[in-house]
């Protein structure tokens, strides 16, 4: 492939950000470098940390008021802007197995999944925050579990669960492991 098609089919912000281009059998495919990816899980994890922390901080409870604003703060700040970016920028570079006779969606499809369904419980945290009773005490139809902290607990476990996800799936890619954990 000439360079000239190369550097057309690569944007300048894929460039400008750190991602590789690899070129196999006349298509470019968009990898983070090992130092952007190892930045970005490092980001998601630091995020997930923040995740369970503000979860913890409505599970406890407080004035209404106050909990919708520091959620609300911390999910337009720093959920919805980065956290999402960031695992949607190292999933396709995991390199995660491919087993096309399992049952059960293969791993790095899964991996790609998981920033689009974070993105889904981050909808669904703002429909939470905007109900009157998004912080009543809420218990699950489907799991019949308890959550103090109401719908709004609800959704950001739904949040820090997918983090988890993830975060375990990258744990166990070679990519991960010879890259990506280098801090």
């Amino acid at each position: 492939m000439a360079v000239n098609a190369l550097s057309s089919a690569i944007g300048r912000r894929e460039l400008q950000h750190g991602l590789l281009a690899v070129v196999s059998v006349g298509s470019v495919v968009s990898l983070p470098c090992p130092a952007s990816a190892a930045r970005y899980l490092s980001e998601v994890n630091a995020m997930g940390k923040k995740v369970k922390a503000l979860r913890a901080t409505v599970r406890q409870g407080g004035a209404v008021e106050e909990l919708r604003s520091l959620v609300q703060k911390e999910s337009d700040s720093l959920l919805k802007k980065n956290l999402a970016v960031a695992m949607a920028a190292i999933a396709p570079g995991l390199g995660l197995p491919e087993d096309s006779k399992a049952s059960y969606p293969a791993q790095q499809q899964r991996v790609e999944v998981l920033p689009l369904l974070l993105k889904g419980h981050l909808l669904e945290l703002d429909q939470a925050l905007a109900d009157k009773k998004g912080f009543d005490p809420y218990i699950s139809k489907t799991t019949k579990l308890s959550y103090p902290g109401g719908k709004v607990e609800r959704e950001l476990e739904e949040v820090e669960e997918t983090v988890d996800e993830f975060l375990q799936l990258a744990s166990i890619s070679s990519a991960s492991t010879n890259n990506l954990k280098k801090k």
